[in-house]
């Protein structure tokens, strides 16, 4: 199957092509710049694989949480993929393909989206990729980690993981990849593909966590 995956919910802009012949991407921080050169990275996946846009399967995109911004880019990219093309449009929950992407390396994982300022997106899963709780927002002031430490392995990973570290500075806990990756979304997404787990495409909206500030513009309108 040829499935296209959107990762824009941080910095990076991540696009990842699986098709039967393996997996194509592109990965480049462009500073959310993402409107500007997702249609361009599109392009180069499908080249790499050489397959046309109507060969594809599905698309799917990284769901949330992350930057308004680039998710807003992914989905209105998916959308109107799926929509040309009459294919099926995939959500993948972003932390869960993080933590996929390292569940062989601790029994819980911890990953984190910048939030901005000292605040983190976050949820806990355990070694076999099962979420522990609900996802959240925590503003990182103080020493402290949501998993008891002594009773097991901890990992952190995500953009977010740097900033926790600078208070959590603690050789029990270990720290995984920082960059979220669109190819950390395959698994989840043929998985998903196989039990026809598909979105409406009209109704799907990114799982934002919160609502964004919107400030109002102080300039005159004349």
């Amino acid at each position: 199957m040829n499935i296209l995956c959107l990762e824009t919910t941080t910095n990076t802009c991540s696009i990842a092509l699986h098709t039967s012949n393996g997996i194509h991407n592109k990965n480049v921080d462009k500073g959310l710049r993402h409107s500007a050169v997702i249609t361009l990275f599109i392009q180069d996946v499908l080249q790499q694989a050489q397959i046309e846009i109507n060969q594809l399967d599905a698309v799917a995109v990284s769901q949330g949480p992350g930057s308004y911004t680039g998710l807003r880019v992914g989905y209105s990219t998916a959308k109107a993929l799926c929509f040309a093309q009459d294919i099926p449009l995939i959500e993948v929950d972003t932390l869960q393909a993080l933590a996929k992407a390292h569940q062989d390396e601790a029994n819980r994982i911890i990953p984190m989206i910048d939030a901005r300022r000292m605040e983190v997106y976050y949820s806990i899963w355990d070694q076999d990729n099962n979420q522990i709780g609900t996802t959240n927002n925590f503003v990182i002031d103080a020493p402290f980690c949501m998993v008891d430490k002594d009773k097991y392995e901890v990992l952190i990973c995500g953009d977010g993981a740097s900033k926790a570290m600078e208070y959590w500075s603690d050789p029990k806990i270990k720290i995984g990849r920082t960059v979220l990756r669109a190819e950390d979304m395959i698994t989840i997404a043929i998985e998903k593909y196989q039990r026809e787990d598909f979105s409406d495409i009209a109704y799907a909206i990114p799982h934002y966590l919160k609502a964004p500030k919107i400030t109002k513009s102080n300039k005159l309108l004349i």
